[in-house]
């Protein structure tokens, strides 16, 4: 029962299928896709760390750099029922729970995208199907020609061999939206983690040496954010 209430949610190519899901969706602009198109996507070292053949829907190339950046997700991170320890037992499950996350865009209310989730399954049909909503976040966004991001390319200056990179957005959960959005403050998040620390996995790795690099970024930034002129 429960498997079938989740295949409502999406398609097998990674389509959001909820009633109202994608109405208030910003659309990238222009000049958002035109610099999209100046960062690197490689997809080949990103299939080799994360032991993937595939990208959702097998997307590649551009169609994979753009749902990466401006689309949003609805994924199923976990699912527990019945007797699943060493041996058999002839049963019917009582129960089944399952962990849903999605990852928002601009314009999109976390607390709106709740009721139309209650909604789509309740018009299928699933109104035995409870939901606990843990939490939610509003995605926010600041313009990659923002004096704040200016800061923080500076600050990377002959602490990092490589020239920073200016990008939009990246999976990623943080009282952003709480904190800037009430006041219209422009804000940056500095990464200084490399593609093989496997966040949130059991084997979550940070090199030290980064580390070190990092800490001295975020001084640098500090100084160089004091500097904006208002």
């Amino acid at each position: 029962r429960l498997i079938e209430a989740l295949a409502t949610l999406r398609a097998p190519d990674g389509t959001v299928l909820i009633d109202g899901f994608n109405d208030d969706l910003a659309q990238p602009t222009q000049e958002q896709l035109d610099h999209l198109r100046t960062l690197p996507f490689e997809e080949a070292e990103i299939k080799r760390i994360y032991e993937i053949r595939e990208f959702v829907g097998g997307r590649t190339g551009w169609a994979a750099q753009v749902a990466d950046t401006f689309q949003p997700t609805c994924n199923i991170s976990g699912i527990s029922s019945g007797w699943t320890d060493a041996g058999v037992k002839t049963i019917t499950p009582a129960n089944a729970f399952a962990k849903v996350d999605m990852r928002l865009i601009p314009n999109q209310d976390p607390a709106r995208i709740v009721e139309r989730v209650r909604e789509h399954l309740d018009q299928r049909g699933f109104q035995d199907v409870t939901m606990t909503v843990h939490r939610g976040e509003h995605p926010y966004w600041t313009s990659i020609n923002d004096p704040i991001v200016d800061a923080a390319e500076r600050a990377h200056a002959g602490v990092f061999d490589e020239q920073p990179l200016r990008w939009f957005s990246a999976g990623g959960t943080a009282p952003m939206h709480q904190v800037c959005a009430p006041h219209q403050l422009p804000m940056v998040t500095i990464g200084a983690g490399d593609p093989e620390v496997r966040a949130h996995a059991p084997n979550e790795s940070y090199d030290l040496e980064l580390m070190r690099r990092a800490a001295k970024v975020t001084g640098r930034f500090l100084q160089e954010f004091a500097a904006i002129e208002s």
